[in-house]
Formats: structure tokens, sequence, C-alpha cells
């Protein structure tokens, strides 16, 4: 799995080693709306592992402000599908082998709150 912050992310991969009993469970540090760190976690997972069978993709972000990120994107979009999604995916390709599958999570949570009046140049 992979997290932007180590403390919280330690944290939750010893809660679903405690809740499956599973100890092969991995972290990798990044923040996805950055391309050279998610390039950098496809190359310390394929330091690691040789096949990927399921990629789940649940990062996402909705800045109350507009945030542009070192490469000069919006965070948001970065995060949730330049980066995040597409580049990270594009990477993976290599190790996803035997019946991969790539899973796309989405929240609704969007759907409770108006977007930013920033975001509105997208729409």
């Amino acid at each position: 799995m992979v997290c932007r912050n180590k403390e919280r992310g330690e944290d939750a991969r010893q809660q679903i080693i405690n809740i499956s009993k599973n100890p092969d469970i991995h972290l990798l540090i990044g923040d996805v709306s950055m391309k050279q760190e998610v390039k950098k976690i496809a190359e310390d997972f394929m330091a690691q592992e040789k096949e990927l069978n399921v990629l789940i993709l649940n990062a996402g972000a909705l800045c109350n402000k507009k945030e542009v990120n070192a490469d000069g994107i919006e965070t948001t979009i970065a995060a949730q599908l330049i980066f995040g999604a597409y580049y990270l995916t594009k990477l993976m390709i290599p190790v996803l082998k035997d019946d991969p599958r790539i899973i796309a999570v989405s929240s609704g949570g969007m759907y409770n709150v108006a977007f930013p009046d920033w975001f509105n140049f997208i729409l």
C-alpha cells in the first residue's frame, strides 16, 4: 500500500495486519500527486516484487483552495487522475500479470458539498 504519511501509513498497515492476520502487508511512502514520487513508488515496488495481481487506485484530494504541485499541475487533478491513476497504472503494467485487475475507487463524499470556487474553470 502507498501512503503519504509514514506514521499514518504504518498505523493503517498494522491495523490491516491485526484484522487480516496476514503479516505480508507492505508500505511504500509517496505522494501520488507528484510525478517523481509516483515513479519512485513504482521503482521501489518493482525492486521488491516481480508481480502485481491487483492495483487499487484510491487516492483522492479536494482542496478548499487551488493548490498547484511542483509539476505545475493542480493537486486534485494530479492525485486523482494524472499521476495517482493514469501514470501509476502505466508504470505498473510490466508487473501486472496473470489475469490482473485494476480497481478505481471513487468517493461519493464530494456530492455532499459544492465544488470550490476555483474548480469552476474545469467544469
